[in-house]
């Protein structure tokens, strides 16, 4: 199997993974797990879940098991990448909104805040 090839295994098992996985009830309401699990599910190289399991393959683990703490990772670098974000104030990542932009435009939807306020609101609750 080439780099590549194996670069594409991991990115497949995170993206079901990250489809079927439901995130901890610490993450509530749905918009703001809606916007977690919005920059990994653009893609990305999957670098660092691919090194994760190809370490744990060379010390003599399963790299199969290690789906989940490559999704933790993923979840880890996207996170920031999301304060990248906030602090270049832009607008998309990877072909779609920002996760600030998002959650801003969830709480105008919802009522929760004014025009005025969804741009705290959405930086606020990606940090």
């Amino acid at each position: 199997m080439t780099f590549i090839d194996e670069l594409n295994h991991v990115s497949t098992r995170l993206d079901v993974a990250l489809q079927h996985q439901k995130l901890p009830s610490c993450v509530q309401p749905d918009y703001l797990e809606e916007a977690v699990k919005a920059y990994p599910a653009r893609g990305g190289k999957r670098l660092r879940p691919a090194l994760c399991a190809w370490f744990c393959g060379a010390a003599g683990g399963d790299p199969e098991k290690t789906t989940r703490i490559g999704l933790a990772i993923e979840l880890y670098h996207n996170w920031t990448l999301i304060h990248d974000d906030i602090i270049d104030d832009d607008v998309l990542r990877r072909g779609g909104k920002t996760s600030h932009v998002m959650l801003g435009e969830a709480g105008l939807r919802l009522g929760m805040v004014d025009d005025e306020a969804a741009r705290v609101f959405g930086r606020n609750m990606a940090i």
